[in-house]
């Protein structure tokens, strides 16, 4: 071979690597982009589920929170409902006072009348 020939080989091999190695530059560029479109979806995607955690520490909360008032509210009732019960005692104790009281003035009346 002439060193001609050897001389344009060797500048076609350098070409052809030169395309090669701008070819890898070009991937590994492509493959950064691709990197950073990643860890921006991985950050936003952390955010939504920070965010998601918080919600569902509030919604958390406020159950408790309600379950201590409908617990409230149950005492008041059945405290309600004692003392509704304690009125209805007294007003049958004074139903029966009353009745008692009204024999008692009609008799005296009558003694009253007959004397």
């Amino acid at each position: 071979m002439t060193s001609r020939r050897r001389i344009g080989g060797m500048q076609n091999a350098t070409t052809r690597a030169i395309q090669a190695i701008g070819a890898i530059e070009r991937t590994i560029r492509d493959i950064g982009a691709i990197s950073s479109t990643i860890a921006a979806a991985v950050t936003q995607q952390g955010a939504a589920t920070q965010e998601i955690a918080r919600s569902v520490e509030t919604a958390a909360r406020r159950t408790t929170d309600t379950a201590v008032e409908v617990e409230r509210v149950g005492q008041a009732t059945a405290a309600t409902r004692t003392n509704a019960a304690t009125v209805t005692t007294v007003a049958g104790d004074l139903g029966t006072v009353a009745t008692r009281i009204h024999g008692q003035v009609e008799a005296f009346l009558k003694t009253l009348r007959a004397a």
